[in-house]
C-alpha cells in the first residue's frame, strides 16, 4: 500500500521558500523596531523642550520682573518667588526655592530683548532660545515674553534690585 507522502525534493523547497520570508519578516521587524526606537528618543527630546519652554513661560508670567546677566548666563526671575535659570552649553538648571530641575538641552542660540535696547539695567521683555535636537539635527525656536505694567516697571526700578 502507498502513502500519500511529500517528497524530499518538495520538502527542500518548502523549507528554502519559508527561510526566505522568515528572513523578510525578521528584516522588517529590526528596521521597524529601529525606527521606533529613535522616533521614541526624539519625543523625548522634544517634551523635554516643551517641559522647559512651559516652565519658562509660566515663571515670566508669574514673575515681576525678569533679569538677564550675560556674563555668567544667569536669568533672574523676581515675584512671589525667585526664580533662577543658569544656562550652559549642553544643560539649562532651573532653580527655585523648593525645586531644581535640569534640563539635558543644547542651548544653540539664546538672547534677550529690553524695553530699553541700551539699558542693561532694566528688565528684560522677552527671552528667545534656539535648541537643537540632536536625532535629528533641526532647530527648535520658542520665544517667551512678558508684558510688564508700568506700575511694576517703577516699583522695580524704585527697588534697585542687583544681580549676581
Amino acid at each position: 500500500m502507498k502513502l500519500k507522502a511529500f517528497t524530499i525534493v518538495e520538502i527542500i523547497v518548502a523549507m528554502i521558500i519559508s527561510t526566505f520570508i522568515i528572513m523578510i519578516v525578521m528584516m522588517v521587524y529590526f528596521v521597524l523596531n529601529t525606527q521606533f526606537l529613535i522616533y521614541k528618543q526624539l519625543n523625548e527630546e522634544v517634551q523635554k523642550i516643551y517641559e522647559l519652554h512651559f516652565l519658562l513661560q509660566k515663571d515670566f508670567d508669574e514673575a515681576e520682573a525678569v533679569y538677564f546677566n550675560k556674563d555668567s548666563n544667569i536669568m533672574t526671575l523676581i515675584g512671589k518667588k525667585e526664580t533662577k535659570y543658569q544656562i550652559y552649553d549642553s544643560l539649562i538648571v532651573r532653580n527655585s526655592k523648593s525645586v531644581s530641575d535640569t534640563f539635558a538641552i543644547h542651548a544653540y542660540q539664546f538672547d534677550c530683548f529690553y524695553n530699553e535696547p541700551n539699558n542693561f539695567n532694566l528688565p528684560i521683555q522677552s527671552f528667545k532660545l534656539e535648541t537643537e535636537l540632536s536625532l535629528s539635527g533641526k532647530n527648535w525656536l520658542f520665544c517667551v515674553r512678558s508684558p510688564y505694567s508700568a506700575k511694576s516697571l517703577i516699583e522695580v526700578d524704585n527697588q534697585g534690585v542687583v544681580l549676581d
